[in-house]
């Protein structure tokens, strides 16, 4: 069996070592498929990101976790942490997970496909002291979890240029599990919600096809009497070269032998188009709970608004997807016995500092109840301590006393 695990991770890092893409021609059907939504597109993991909302409500929080800093820490026995650097784990959260990726490329490339299916997996590779050493991420449509006959959870993982799939032991896979009905599968956001993405590819499909057809600058063209077929072919085709498509929109149309132009506003089905694009955009943001202002949607925003957007993407959005990460690496990367001690965690400070002017209203109401020290604050700031210790101190008001 120990031989059988080793060859299977080392498929596993073949593929990485190969340089294989994958967005290759043979991974298609894993990330393709046919599945039609009721307007007719094509709804699958690689049209879904082809749609302009979708795809920036995946790289917000893709982004948004991974520019949190990642770190392994110690709990004293006051109640408060330190940093564990020292720790094994440091520098594969907090720094690299393995050689070809930085902390911040690994965990934006497992929440793109958490975010997408709920579901993200890395291969654990250990050291000789039985610690995890480095994570590989594994493309989750590579991934099928299977619950044995024995009731082991087990992962079977198709591996490119690999004639079978690999059988991995659970200690081996990394998961990280969103929404799911099961707390093993995941469910999948363009799958699930193949109706809401469809109707957004078609509105987007079309409009396109609008812009790049239309052959008219915003009116009708009328002529007395009969043109014949010449005179209709000749008319449409110097008008459609003269005016067809987005680059001619607009132009100045000369017309001749008697035609009248007619202008003509927009149409209903213009108005309706536009609105069901908002309309489109405001569902599949509601699907990643992402305010409208992070996707560039701010038509009716103000400064008071988008700062409440901020702090409710920050705790709504965000804060489930850092906490269930953290949980993740708890269970599966600590050991039994480091959990009692250590755990990681997502700095969330300097995503949540907000404004120069309301930072140091903060600080120094903090400053001045002596629960924060001038190093304290220096450091939220990310500036050195004040030379010879001299800001380590907490002050409080003279006239103030403890309750009896």
């Amino acid at each position: 069996m120990l031989e059988f695990l080793r060859s299977a991770a080392q498929a596993l890092r073949n593929v990485f070592e190969s340089r294989k893409t994958w967005s290759d021609h043979s991974l298609a059907d894993w990330f393709g498929g046919t599945a039609k939504a009721t307007s007719g597109a094509i709804v699958n993991d690689s049209t879904a990101l082809q749609l302009n909302a979708f795809y920036c409500c995946v790289r917000v929080i893709a982004n948004g976790v991974a520019m949190l800093p990642l770190g392994v820490y110690r709990r004293l026995p006051n109640g408060g942490r330190e940093q564990a650097r020292e720790h094994p784990l440091w520098s594969v959260l907090h720094d690299s997970p393995n050689p070809w990726m930085t902390s911040f490329t690994f965990r934006q490339t497992m929440t793109g496909w958490a975010v997408r299916k709920n579901a993200a997996y890395a291969e654990k590779e250990f050291n000789g002291a039985g610690q995890v050493a480095r994570l590989w991420p594994i493309p989750t449509p590579l991934v099928e979890p299977v619950i044995t006959d024995a009731g082991d959870l087990v992962y079977d993982v198709t591996v490119p240029g690999v004639a079978r799939r690999q059988r991995l032991e659970a200690e081996r896979i990394f998961k990280w599990t969103g929404f799911s009905p099961d707390g093993v599968n995941g469910y999948d956001v363009a799958q699930l919600h193949r109706e809401a993405v469809g109707m957004g590819l078609t509105i987007q499909e079309y409009t396109n096809r609008y812009f790049g057809n239309g052959s008219r600058p915003g009116g009708i063209i009328t002529v007395e009497g009969k043109l014949g077929d010449d005179g209709r072919k000749r008319l449409k085709a110097g008008w459609e070269a003269a005016q067809g498509g987005l680059k001619n929109s607009h132009r100045v149309a000369v017309l001749e032998n008697g035609a009248k132009w007619n202008a003509m506003g927009s149409s209903n089905t213009d108005s309706q188009l536009i609105d069901l694009w908002g309309k489109s955009r405001k569902e599949i943001a509601a699907l990643f709970g992402v305010p409208l202002s992070k996707i560039q949607d701010i038509e009716n925003a103000s400064y008071a608004t988008l700062e409440q957007e901020d702090m409710s993407f920050m705790v709504h959005c965000l804060g489930p997807w850092l906490e269930s990460f953290e949980a993740e690496c708890r269970m599966q990367l600590f050991s039994e016995r480091d959990r009692a001690l250590f755990f990681a965690k997502h700095k969330m400070q300097a995503a949540q500092r907000g404004d120069f002017k309301g930072r140091v209203e903060g600080y120094r109401t903090l400053w001045n109840i002596g629960a924060i020290s001038n190093d304290e604050i220096r450091a939220l700031e990310e500036m050195n301590p004040l030379p010879e210790e001299k800001g380590g101190d907490f002050v409080i008001p003279l006239n103030m006393q403890a309750i009896p």
